[in-house]
């Protein structure tokens, strides 16, 4: 029987009593959940909490019985670096890579971003990412949140040290999926880093080409949108490297 999954930002611990956050009471509320229903409660530091809902008075409360291991990473450690794009792909994308397993998102300011990140609106929209993010591990069965950061500009973020190893997605680049896996096969980390809707400038690509660790990719044949690129990739990668069994 599936059983609703909610996010709570607080200490959660077996044979207590919480009174659950305002946000979590609310989809209750939507749900019509009835006092009695069993439901599961993760505050995203591992694993996940067996409860019974009370309500009483209009209050609402868990009674948490059983903490529950179901850990479901992946067993090597994906950051998506993803060019900035319009509000609803940047939700789609954050979305499905929290779907798939990514534990890093960094959203990047390119020289081609369509939409970009002012600092007026910055802490808004990473208070929305970090509800999106929220959502979908409450969907997905994830206990561990990922950690998305704030915007960077690309060419900041290429200087900053690095040992893991970055997949660059680049429809004209001549390597494909396995000559760069061949390479890092033996990584446990690495980055999957996506551009905008209108593609790297001249200016970006000659960055990299000077840098180490940077490995330009194609995948496959076609150009694919932003919102596709990295879910196919981070997709691809994860199970070719066996990350994902």
């Amino acid at each position: 029987m599936h059983l609703s999954r909610f996010f709570c930002d607080i200490s959660l611990n077996t044979n207590e009593i919480i009174q659950l956050p305002h946000e979590v009471v609310h989809h209750i509320k939507v749900l019509r959940l009835k006092h009695g229903d069993n439901i599961l409660l993760f505050n995203g530091l591992g694993g996940e909490y067996m409860s019974s809902l009370i309500i009483t008075n209009k209050n609402f409360f868990a009674e948490i019985r059983e903490h529950i291991k179901n850990e479901m990473e992946l067993s090597g450690h994906i950051t998506l670096a993803q060019a900035i794009t319009s509000k609803n792909k940047m939700d789609f994308i954050i979305e499905k890579s929290i779907e798939l397993g990514v534990q890093h998102i960094i959203p990047m300011q390119t020289q081609r971003c369509n939409n970009h990140i002012t600092s007026d609106n910055l802490e808004k929209s990473l208070s929305h990412w970090r509800r999106v993010i929220i959502s979908a591990s409450e969907q997905c069965g994830r206990s561990l949140l990922a950690r998305i950061d704030k915007c960077v500009y690309l060419n900041n973020y290429l200087m900053q040290p690095r040992e893991d190893p970055i997949i660059m997605c680049d429809p004209l680049s001549k390597n494909n999926i396995f000559d760069v896996l061949e390479i890092i096969k033996d990584t446990k980390s690495l980055t999957i880093m996506v551009g905008p809707e209108g593609g790297w400038s001249e200016k970006e690509l000659d960055l990299v080409t000077n840098l180490n660790n940077i490995y330009p990719m194609r995948f496959g044949s076609r150009i694919l949108r932003t919102e596709t690129a990295g879910i196919a990739v981070i997709s691809a990668i994860s199970n070719m490297l066996r990350w994902n069994l």
